[in-house]
């Protein structure tokens, strides 16, 4: 039988509460992380005549006219639809399970005028082939939509305008992805 001394046990007590204010700052830095995009895609949806939601059954009434909302894409944990030099795009940032931790992604979604073969492109050598930003994860088109995939949520209105903008000029390009 072993016996643990008063240190130990001291010890152990103070790992585990260092433990709990690491796990507690994680929590609030992903809460104001989650607020930040909340807000950045608020502000996006605004400014690009269309509206945003944390579901999409937000997207109902409202969003009859849009629709990326009947997309297979387009679920996630925040959601916003709008219109970019006159084509429709949806942003979805989601939580994927990636082994123990999930990981943040950001979609942005473009309807295209027509129908492309279905494609992926995620080696960045072929993303890079593109002119797309460096952040971009990968590319990808089913039937009338294409989605470019970004580690992470946007922080910002900005930094999210620069994304939808990148997809669109990719979108309205005649070659395809």
């Amino acid at each position: 039988m072993s016996r643990t001394t008063a240190g130990e046990g001291r010890s152990a007590v103070m790992g585990g509460v260092l433990l709990a204010g690491s796990v507690l700052g994680d929590v609030r830095r992903g809460a104001h992380r989650r607020d930040m995009s909340r807000h950045a895609l608020s502000e996006w949806a605004a400014r690009n005549e269309g509206f945003s939601g944390t579901t999409s059954a937000a997207f109902t009434e409202e969003a009859a006219g849009w629709e990326l909302r009947a997309s297979p894409w387009f679920r996630g944990e925040l959601l916003a639809v709008g219109r970019r030099e006159g084509v429709e795009v949806g942003v979805v940032c989601s939580v994927e399970d990636m082994g123990e931790a999930g990981t943040a992604l950001t979609a942005v979604l473009v309807l295209l005028p027509e129908r492309r073969p279905a494609e992926r492109l995620r080696r960045h050598r072929d993303i890079r082939r593109l002119d797309l930003p460096y952040d971009v994860d990968s590319v990808e088109t089913s039937g009338r939509v294409l989605r470019v995939w970004y580690e992470g949520w946007p922080v910002s209105y900005a930094v999210l305008d620069r994304m939808a903008e990148a997809a669109v000029r990719l979108a309205l390009d005649t070659h395809d992805v």
